[in-house]
């Protein structure tokens, strides 16, 4: 497949609750061919045996590995990816290294706020999707 525009492939980080879905969405509608990845969806289709992923290195590049999969099959249709998730410098790194023989950009972002307003946004949350101290590490 030739792509047609240079590709960039997006990473939101940030803090649960610090608004990565929502400038994630808001982002891929403003961009003309784009997929949005959400983290938390990927991590979620394992159904039996799953692990949290800050628990379990296999767990961890389970995921991991399932977006690389995903964001180079974007790439190869021209698209533009969004990847909404909480990455670690090492994890963008590797991903970057994976996709580097694309030629895609990545850009990399991590979202932050004060203490206080990721405390109210996730109260605001419906109660069994909210993270308490998981969003303040």
């Amino acid at each position: 497949m030739t792509i047609k525009h240079s590709v960039t492939v997006y990473l939101l980080s940030g803090p649960a609750g610090v608004g990565k879905s929502t400038t994630a969405i808001e982002l891929v509608k403003s961009l003309s061919n784009s997929a949005y990845l959400s983290g938390d969806d990927i991590s979620h289709m394992h159904i039996n045996g799953r692990v949290k992923p800050w628990e379990s290195k296999q767990e961890h590049d389970l995921i991991w590995n399932n977006i690389l999969k995903l964001t180079r099959n974007f790439i190869d249709y021209g698209c533009d990816v969004v990847i909404d998730y909480i990455t670690f410098p090492k994890d963008a790194e590797w991903l970057s290294n994976q996709v580097r023989d694309l030629g895609v950009t990545i850009k990399y972002v991590v979202l932050w706020a004060e203490k206080d307003t990721l405390v109210k946004r996730d109260a605001m949350r419906i109660e069994k999707e909210r993270m308490g101290d998981r969003c303040l590490v």
